[in-house]
Parts: structure tokens; C-alpha cells; sequence
């Protein structure tokens, strides 16, 4: 298969261009699925939904289950139960921390990072203690914190109060902005130990933490970070080259927060002084002491979101320093790429979307997005970061606009297969059998009381033989055109075309009230509406041609008469074949009713009397009418009358010079 073949192959249920016209349907599809696409690549690419695309993908990275706490760090914590040993953790002399780093270096620690606030003395041989035990150990390093540019220290002097670091707001542009201020630790102590700057790190705008920088400015200085400097001293220690992360255009690099807190190796710092540890967690390890609280697996949502009351510095500095040791550090994807992968996915979406029918049209969108999160959560495991909002919005919205697109088109389609339907059978039988289903079709039947309309061509059998077949055809459409639009003006319903004859039911299937004197003003309407036709045949064939109607009235069966595969909207009983055979024994342009209908018509219509016929089936005679004139008013349905002429008009002018519109129609007013 050539290439060319398999794209053709590929697009053909999408894009069928007909050699004279392309279907509108195709053409709408097309339409929407470009404007889709170019409007999720321009979305994406714009990044004008950057907050908030970062709020739901932070929210969707956050519970990523991939990240396991890296073997290597060991977390010493300041916790509940050394609290209760020691007391209070500001009450703390800083020989505990003297006699921990003593122990540690000991214990042949690779890194020992003092993740604490140590910027104030203390009690002098505390502080004294703590500055020998870093300096006897070599490998200590402590915290500082930065105070941003961005922050208004006469709202938030609380901040700085706390011995926590605050990450920088989101509005900072770490580029452009340095730290006013630091907090270095305790004079002696920054002289005896390698300090980092712990707050070099940006949240979003909802509060996560997922950007970090390896160093600040400040004072025209540059300041590294702690993180940085913890990794640099472990891979200088173990005889490694330093690969520092690529940073984006702010200067940062992306890393994944620790969503597994208990996979982080921790020892409470009351047990280490006991001696109730595992040397193989300390030997060799990078070693954060800080303050730690045992997180729950409900609540660990707290320990990744920056909240003052419940964040904890030492499992971001530890997720930070992880990045660095793995080289895992997260990338966003290219916004070219993005808006090129979003716009062409989100075309061919909506394409596929349209193409389907059922509840896999609904479910496959959402199995889409299941399946492009677990992609992206891939994705980012190796390194790259997508952001996830637009495709979400626009995979919701191919689903909502194909849903909305296929309802109008199955209207469309609807009214178009009616109008079909109408061409072969009354309006009102088409509006009565698709609103019920095909098995209730068979239950519509029932007995009624109706008029009943029989006409026909006299001796058109034996002048069709004379003419060409296009000629038979062209008299008969004229002739059931000008019947069509008499039945529909008096409310009536076209039974059936029976060659050149016509059956029409009055009060079936809608009830109508005067429907026997309807019934009787139709058949006049035809006569009168015949006589352009007539006149037009005699000039053309030299030939005379007339229509006789025979009109009654009584009960029938009406109903749909046939099998599930076929079907009628009929009536039968006596009721119809007499009015049958009153049309055959109709004259020229004569219209003959029964006894039964003269009460209703009334002082309204002026008969006279023809006799008692013998018709063909009955064994009585029937009395029978001659109907002379009619006093008809305006027709109750004139308004479908003026339209089905108006399309027939309209039908004739769109066949072209050809094809003039026939003399019957235009002679044919829309009231007579």
C-alpha cells in the first residue's frame, strides 16, 4: 500500500468530496474540526489560561504515585516524641544539635543539612557546642532564608517573624527580581558552616511548589541555594561531577514533589541519641534534620501545598535535592509543540467524535482523558510537563459541540426524510406515523366517522394510449397536483393515488368539525382548478378531458392496514366503496353525493336530485346527488395551500429554461 493510498484511506470517511458538490454535512464538519483545532493550538500556545491550567494540572500532578523518596536521604526529625523528651523545640539548647552532628560524622555521614532556623543565639555554650561539633565534621551545612522584593513586609512582617522560609508569590519573575534582605545563620556558626539559601523556590498561584531556582541574587552577589549545595558536597564526597540541571527562560527548574511521604527514611531525632537506629540509614546518606510531622496519607495534600501552618520545608528541600540526585527534573514541554500536538489531536477528535453514534460517542471522550492523563503522568516521570487544561476543555467541548452538531443534523435529517415521506403520502398521515413507534402503528386503527372523496380522469386510459409517456406523466402531476391542493386546503387526507384516480378521507386522522361539507368544497375546488388543464390538453391533443367525483359520508375502519414490513393509512367499509361508486357513475365534470351527506351541506350547497342508482356491491339502491353550486368560504387550511403551490411553482422554475412553469399553475389562485 503506497502512502498516498493509506492517507486516502485514512481521511476518506472524513472528507468525501463528490465530484459536483460537496455533501454540507461534510463541509460543517470540516468547518468545526479546523476552528476546534486552531483554536486549542492558539489557546495553548498563547497560554492565556496559564493560571488556571496550572491550578488543574498541578492539582492532577500532586497525586502522582510514580515518585518514591530517593534511598539516599535520611531524614533525622525533630518530632512529637523528641519534643516530649526534650521539650519544646525553641527551648532547645543547641548542644543536642552539637551532639547530633558529632554522632553523625561519626557514623560517617556523607552530608549532614541542618534544614532549621539558626539565625538567633541562644544560650552561649549551646551555640558554642554547635559551632566546634560543624567544624570538627566538615560537612555541615545550614539554612538561610531570602525576603523577595515581591512581598509587602508591612503586611506579612509575620513571615519573617517565623523561622520558616516562604517560597516567592507567583507574580515574581525570578529573573528580574533579587532577595531585599537574608537571615544567615548566627555569626559563628555561618563561619563554621557552608550555608544555602532554603527559599529558592517559586509557588503557582494555587500554592503548589513544583519550580525551584540553584541560586538568587543578592546585593550583586550570588547566593546558592541549600539544595544545590547539599547535592554538590554529596557528589564531590563520593568523587562525582556536579550536572546541574538546564534552566528555563525565569532561571528555574521544574521537580515532582514526594506524594509517598512514608517512603522517606526517618529517624526521630530522640531515638538517634539513644542509639535506637539502623547505622545503614546514616552511612553514607545525606542526613536533613529538621522539623518533621508523620503525615497521614488523608493529608498529605498539605505537605506539598505551601500552607504556613502546615507546610513543611523539609520535604520540599528534600524533593528538590532528590531532582538533583536523579536527574529528574521537569521540563515544560515546547508550547510549540503543545499547541501543535493539541491542535491536530483536538481536529482529528471531533472528526472521529462525529462519526460515531451511541454511548461510545460519550464514553470514549472520557476514556480519552483517562488515557492522556496517564500519559502525561509518563511523561512527566521521564521529565517533561504538559499542561493539561486546554485539552481538557476542548475534548469537552468536541463532545458537547458533536453531540449538539449530530442533534440538529438528525433534526436536518428528520424534516428532510418527512418532506421525502410527504412526495408519497399525506402530510398528515407522515406527522401521525413518526411520532409513534412501528409497533404501535399496528394498534392505530379504529372505527370512525368520515367523509370520503373518490376522483378520476374519464377515458384518460384509453387517451393514454395515444400519448407518449412523458405526456401521461406530465397531465397526471398536473392533474394530482391541482387535488393535492385542493384535499390540503378543506383539511383532508390524500389516501392514495390509484392511476388516474384519487381517494381522499375527511376527519381522519385529525377530527375536524363541518369535515362533510369540507369534503364537498374540495371536490368543487377540483373542478374548478381542472379546467386550465383541460383547456391546455384540448389545444395540445385536439382532445377533450373531463373528472367526475363521487363524495359520502358514514362510518369506516381508518387506521394502518398491512404487515410490519408494509403498511396503509387507509379506511374500508361500505362507506368508502360507495363513495367509489359514485364516481363511476359520475358524468363529465360532474360530482355526485349520497342521501347521507345532505343534512350537513345544508342550505350551503344546491343540489338536485340524479335517482335511486344501482351501484355494484349494493343491494339497495342509492338515492343520489348532483352537486350544482356550493357557497364555500375560506378554506381552513389556505395557508398549506398557498405553500405547497408556491414549492410547486418554485419546483418548476428551478428545472430551468427547459421546463416554463406549466399554465395550470399559474392560473391556479391560491383561493377559489
Amino acid at each position: 500500500m503506497t502512502v498516498k493510498t493509506f492517507i486516502q484511506k485514512l481521511f476518506s470517511p472524513f472528507f468525501k468530496i463528490q465530484v459536483r458538490r460537496l455533501k454540507f454535512h461534510t463541509v460543517l464538519t470540516s468547518c468545526i474540526a479546523i476552528i476546534l483545532g486552531c483554536s486549542a493550538a492558539a489557546l495553548s500556545y498563547s497560554q492565556i489560561l496559564y493560571e488556571p491550567d496550572e491550578y488543574v494540572t498541578n492539582y492532577l500532578y500532586t497525586y502522582n504515585p510514580i515518585e518514591k523518596a530517593d534511598s539516599r536521604i535520611t531524614i533525622l526529625a525533630i518530632d512529637s516524641a523528641s519534643e516530649a523528651q526534650y521539650g519544646a523545640y525553641e527551648n532547645w539548647s543547641r548542644e543536642l544539635l552539637a551532639q547530633a552532628v558529632t554522632k553523625l560524622s561519626n557514623d560517617n555521614a556523607s552530608v549532614i543539612a541542618l534544614d532549621t532556623d539558626l539565625s538567633e543565639e541562644k544560650d552561649r555554650d549551646g551555640d558554642l557546642a554547635l559551632v566546634n561539633a560543624s567544624k570538627q565534621a566538615g560537612n555541615v551545612i545550614a539554612m538561610a532564608s531570602a525576603s523577595f522584593d515581591t512581598l509587602d513586609i508591612s503586611k506579612k512582617t509575620d513571615v519573617y517573624d517565623s523561622f520558616m522560609p516562604s517560597p516567592a508569590d507567583s507574580t515574581m519573575k525570578w529573573r528580574e527580581h533579587s532577595a531585599v534582605s537574608i537571615r544567615f545563620p548566627y555569626d559563628a556558626l555561618n563561619e563554621a558552616v557552608t550555608v544555602g539559601i532554603s527559599n529558592t523556590t517559586q509557588a503557582s498561584a494555587d500554592g503548589s511548589i513544583r519550580s525551584a531556582a540553584l541560586s538568587l541574587s543578592f546585593q550583586e552577589t550570588v547566593l546558592e541555594s541549600f539544595a544545590s549545595i547539599v547535592y554538590r558536597t554529596y557528589q564531590k564526597a563520593h568523587g562525582l561531577d556536579c550536572i546541574f540541571p538546564e534552566l528555563d527562560e525565569q532561571n528555574l527548574f521544574g521537580f515532582n514533589q514526594i506524594w509517598d511521604t512514608t517512603s522517606y527514611q526517618v529517624i526521630s531525632f530522640s531515638d538517634y541519641l539513644a542509639g535506637n537506629y539502623a547505622s545503614s540509614l546514616i552511612d553514607d546518606h545525606i542526613i536533613l534534620i529538621g522539623e518533621y510531622t508523620a503525615a497521614p496519607s488523608a493529608n498529605y495534600i498539605d505537605y506539598i501545598r505551601f500552607d504556613r501552618k502546615k507546610y513543611q520545608e523539609i520535604l520540599l528541600e528534600a524533593g528538590i535535592l532528590q531532582a538533583l540526585l536523579t536527574q529528574r527534573v521537569i521540563y515544560n514541554v515546547n508550547r510549540t509543540l503543545q499547541a501543535l500536538l493539541y491542535g491536530f489531536g483536538t481536529a482529528i477528535l471531533y472528526l472521529f467524535l462525529i462519526r460515531r453514534k451511541g454511548f461510545f460517542a460519550f464514553l470514549f471522550p472520557l476514556f480519552l482523558l483517562l488515557l492522556s492523563t496517564g500519559f502525561a503522568y509518563a511523561l512527566n516521570a521521564s521529565g517533561h510537563r504538559l499542561l493539561l487544561l486546554v485539552p481538557i476543555l476542548f475534548t469537552l467541548a468536541a463532545l458537547m459541540i458533536s453531540l449538539l452538531q449530530k442533534l440538529l443534523y438528525n433534526i436536518i435529517e428528520r424534516h428532510r426524510m418527512e418532506r421525502t415521506m410527504k412526495l408519497y403520502m399525506d402530510s398528515q398521515i407522515v406527522d401521525q406515523i413518526t411520532e409513534v413507534s412501528p409497533f404501535e402503528l399496528t394498534h392505530l386503527s379504529e372505527r370512525r366517522q368520515i367523509a370520503v372523496l373518490f376522483v378520476d380522469i374519464r377515458g384518460f386510459t384509453s387517451l393514454s394510449e395515444e400519448l407518449d409517456p412523458a405526456d401521461v406523466v406530465e397531465v397526471l402531476n398536473q392533474y394530482f397536483t391541482i387535488v393535492y391542493a385542493a384535499i390540503q386546503a378543506w383539511n383532508g387526507t390524500l389516501d392514495k393515488f390509484i392511476g388516474d384516480a384519487a381517494m381522499a378521507i375527511f376527519n381522519a386522522p385529525a377530527e375536524h368539525e363541518d369535515y362533510i361539507f369540507h369534503a364537498v368544497c374540495a371536490a368543487d375546488d377540483i373542478i374548478k382548478s381542472f379546467e386550465p388543464i383541460r383547456q391546455a390538453f384540448f389545444k395540445k391533443y385536439g382532445k377533450e378531458i373531463h373528472v367526475g367525483i363521487g363524495v359520502n359520508c358514514g362510518e369506516a375502519i381508518v387506521g394502518n392496514i398491512g404487515c410490519m414490513r408494509r403498511m396503509d393509512y387507509t379506511a374500508i367499509g361500505d362507506t368508502v366503496n360507495t363513495a367509489s361508486r359514485l364516481e363511476s357513475q359520475a358524468a363529465p365534470d360532474q360530482i355526485l353525493v349520497s342521501e347521507s351527506m345532505l343534512e350537513a351541506l345544508g342550505e350551503r350547497a344546491r343540489v338536485s336530485f340524479v335517482g335511486a342508482l344501482n351501484l355494484k356491491g349494493k343491494t339497495n339502491t342509492v338515492d343520489t346527488y348532483q352537486l350544482n353550486s356550493i357557497d364555500k368560504p375560506t378554506p381552513p387550511n389556505l395557508s398549506a395551500r398557498k405553500e405547497f403551490l408556491n414549492e410547486a411553482r418554485l419546483l418548476y422554475s428551478k428545472m430551468g429554461a427547459n421546463r416554463p412553469i406549466p399554465a395550470f399553475l399559474e392560473k391556479i389562485p391560491s383561493r377559489l
